[in-house]
């Protein structure tokens, strides 16, 4: 006769259960999050934090001497351990590929998953906390009874469980402020990302401030692609001044007009004076073969200002 196939979710767990756990609650956290009133998840701060690391240390410590049960082994099995590490290491992936926020200005789909601030996410904190239990049931299985070739894999792994619960436990008492400073002044007051206003025990004076400026440079770009088309004769860029003259390619171009630091006015730029400003030019371009001329305004990019082609 041939053996009976083992059904799912009969002990041991294998590959497939811890698969389908590690993944059930990823989903679990997304729908935490979506459904959350708080747009991120505010864990508490310290000594709370302190304290929830000792409760879960002694819950691991009593649970492996004292359970013996299938569910307890499989906890510090390879299976669960490989299984919540691939879906931990996808979530941390896509917090690579998908922009962080500190605030949320805008509210998104993306942000209501919590994939916008992964680290303060419901996903982050439940797949943490799986890892953290899993890294602690490996370690006090590893350490009874205790053996001195063990050391390695103890400092390994405890190591790892270090980092990850004082990086999760630790990041509510992280706090981001902003201080504007000018020359030769003297600044008490700091801001949170919410613009509340806090006084520091210590004041910042900021003696001298140096910003160099260069002007920027003339490139062809391909109108399709967007790409900088590259220049046959020369790899130096030309600087934009007022009256120059130059030659790109088959193009010839002259700067009738030029402003370091300009602002859009109706349909033409005038001088500006602020550093926020970008640079704009108003350039004549005749190209040698087709015969053809272009005027116009032309700028480089700024933080008010999107960069304007001719």
């Amino acid at each position: 006769m041939e053996p009976a196939k083992k059904k799912l979710w009969d002990f041991p767990w294998k590959y497939r259960e811890s698969f389908i756990i590690s993944f059930s609650i990823l989903i679990v956290g997304f729908l935490l999050e979506y459904y959350s009133e708080n747009s991120r998840l505010n864990l508490p701060v310290f000594p709370n934090n302190l304290i929830l690391l000792l409760v879960l240390i002694s819950f691991i410590t009593t649970t492996q001497k004292l359970v013996n049960h299938p569910f307890v082994k499989w906890l510090s099995s390879v299976y669960a351990a490989i299984s919540v590490i691939c879906v931990f290491t996808l979530l941390i992936l896509t917090m690579g590929m998908i922009k962080q926020t500190e605030t949320n200005e805008a509210i998104s789909f993306m942000s209501k998953l919590g994939l916008s601030h992964i680290i303060q996410s419901y996903p982050y904190f439940l797949l943490t906390l799986f890892l953290l239990i899993i890294l602690g049931f490996t370690i006090v299985k590893r350490l009874t009874p205790f053996n001195i070739k063990n050391t390695g894999f103890f400092l390994n792994h405890a190591g790892l469980f270090i980092i990850l619960s004082a990086g999760s436990l630790g990041l509510s008492d992280v706090s981001t402020y902003y201080m504007s400073v000018k020359e030769g002044q003297t600044e008490w007051n700091v801001y949170d990302t919410e613009g509340q206003m806090y006084e520091m025990p210590l004041a910042i004076n900021l003696k001298s401030f140096n910003m160099e400026e260069y002007p920027p440079n003339l490139i062809l770009v391909d109108a399709f692609s967007g790409e900088i088309i590259k220049q046959k004769k020369s790899s130096k860029l030309p600087e934009v001044s007022q009256g120059m003259t130059c030659t790109i390619n088959d193009w010839s171009i002259q700067v009738k007009t030029y402003y370091h630091k300009s602002v859009m006015n109706n349909s033409e730029f005038i001088a500006a004076t602020d550093t926020i400003n970008s640079s704009a030019a108003y350039i004549i371009a005749d190209n040698k073969k087709t015969k053809t001329r272009k005027e116009g305004w032309i700028c480089s990019e700024g933080p008010i200002q999107m960069p304007m082609p001719l």
